[in-house]
């Protein structure tokens, strides 16, 4: 949701970019359920209502209100066990 790189910051406002993230919105509900997006919501705009948020803010508010959250990092992969 958050490029490492860009060119122009004009990049950031484009149709595309607000689809994409429209989306990954979309499938975060699908993830965890109606319920829980919904409380996860209640829970962001509670604390970040009217302030400049990151993503992890945002995702921070959705790990407290599903367990299927905590199972993804901050970087959006699944966390794997490290080789003994």
């Amino acid at each position: 949701m958050r490029p490492r790189l860009y060119r122009e910051i004009n990049n950031f406002y484009t149709a595309t970019v607000y689809e994409k993230g429209a989306e990954i919105v979309r499938m975060l509900k699908t993830l965890i359920g109606a319920d829980a997006f919904r409380r996860g919501m209640d829970i962001y705009f509670q604390r970040f209502d009217g302030t400049a948020a990151t993503v992890e803010d945002f995702l921070s508010c959705f790990a407290e209100s599903s367990a299927a959250i905590s199972l993804i990092s901050r970087s959006g992969t699944r966390r794997r066990a490290r080789p003994a």
